[in-house]
């Protein structure tokens, strides 16, 4: 069975902290101790940031584990933000491809078509980034089952829009972009090798390992245009053999 974002309260109406269940589920997809961890310690931040009326123990607690928000954020970042960005990437690849050139609309070419991007690329910091077909794949295997949120959140950003997990009121539009990339993943089936007419029987996202939305959850309507390739992306496509 899929896993859900329990971010509703059941009648269709998001919980006051489903932004940050979101952001903890994509920095943490596979890991639900240190998701429920960063998610209380990130409620806690919030509580105590609004001043709110709290007992005087309840005030302590909340506040020893809201000083540990920014260090599980700053981790967390540092060492899945690599992971989320290539997810979200390679979903956009995908898409991309299926709207404008069906016959590369695969993850080995999305693949090949990153790697070649990222070549000389460097991170933050100033190191150089893993842009071997191993190590992206690698993260794809660790992310893929929320890449629909990391291809939405790299979609927004490539738009020029800057989109904050921690503001509440755009939570729902954040959504309906991903569950058009989710809708998108869970029915696309690629074709193998050049021939559109023949398709992988698994779809680039697994039904039941992709994270869903819950079922009682009304979502705004959203037009999701993809970006068309690159000349870059392109050039790539036309060349690419099957190692």
């Amino acid at each position: 069975m899929a896993p859900v974002l329990e971010i509703s309260d059941g009648r269709g109406k998001l919980l006051p902290f489903a932004n940050l269940l979101v952001l903890a589920t994509i920095l943490h997809p596979d890991d639900a101790e240190t998701r429920d961890w960063l998610f209380e310690s990130l409620v806690a931040r919030t509580v105590i940031e609004r001043r709110g009326s709290l007992p005087r123990t309840l005030r302590r607690l909340a506040t020893e584990r809201s000083v540990q928000a920014d260090s599980l954020i700053e981790r967390a970042t540092k060492a899945n933000a690599y992971g989320v960005a290539v997810a979200g990437d390679l979903l956009m690849f995908i898409a991309t491809a299926a709207a404008y050139s069906p016959k590369n609309a695969s993850l080995a070419r999305a693949v090949r078509a990153w790697c070649e991007d990222q070549t000389k690329g460097r991170t933050h910091d100033g190191g150089k980034v893993a842009a071997s077909p191993r190590a992206v794949r690698a993260a794809w295997a660790r992310f893929k089952s929320i890449a629909h949120l990391c291809a939405a959140f790299r979609l927004q950003s490539d738009l020029g829009e800057q989109f904050e997990l921690y503001d509440r009121r755009k939570l729902p539009n954040f959504l309906a972009a991903a569950e058009a990339f989710r809708i998108f993943g869970e029915h696309h089936h690629p074709p193998i090798g050049r021939f559109v007419s023949r398709r992988s029987k698994a779809t680039t996202l697994d039904p039941e390992g992709t994270w869903h939305l819950p079922s009682d959850l009304p979502l705004p309507a959203v037009f999701l245009e993809v970006p068309r390739p690159t000349p870059f992306a392109q050039k790539i496509f036309s060349e690419y053999r099957a190692d």
